[in-house]
């Protein structure tokens, strides 16, 4: 289960927003790395980049919707193939090709959240596996095909 939680900054929300990332920033800009050191509490890495983004759309005035899952650190395949907005068969050609693991529960397949996400960063890039100069390679043979069969747009 999903839970959602839509926070609308006030006034003083904005402002307070402003005073803390800027001082997360200066702390940041005499300590670089991952971790944070702020009021005496050790920040990790994903803490710290999960509050400067919350910061900074408070300091813009805008909402921030917080997600929590009650559900365990898996999807089901119907699941991980709408959060990576594909259909399940393709999803399942993608963890059948080694692209993404899994976990067989009797029948059933299991996609660890991390690798939907990891895929998911993965095609924001445009693919781990192909350089733009393959793309464009690609692309060029596929217009001369087009080209050759006289189908044009």
């Amino acid at each position: 289960m999903v839970v959602k939680h839509r926070i609308e900054p006030s006034k003083e929300d904005m402002d307070a927003a402003r005073k803390i990332r800027d001082a997360m920033q200066a702390a940041r800009k005499r300590a670089p790395g991952g971790a944070l050191r702020l009021a005496g509490v050790e920040l990790s890495a994903a803490t710290r980049v999960a509050l400067d983004r919350v910061l900074e759309e408070f300091a813009k005035g805008n909402a921030v919707v917080v997600e929590g899952s009650r559900e365990g650190s898996e999807y089901t395949t119907t699941r991980a193939a709408a959060e990576l907005g594909m259909s399940r068969p393709t999803l399942i050609n993608l963890l059948e090709g080694g692209k993404m693991s899994y976990r067989m529960v009797g029948t059933h397949r299991r996609v660890l959240r991390t690798e939907v996400e990891r895929y998911k960063r993965t095609m924001s890039r445009g693919g781990e596996a192909v350089s733009g100069r393959e793309r464009t390679t690609a692309l060029g043979e596929m217009a001369k095909t087009t080209a050759s069969m006289d189908e044009g747009y």
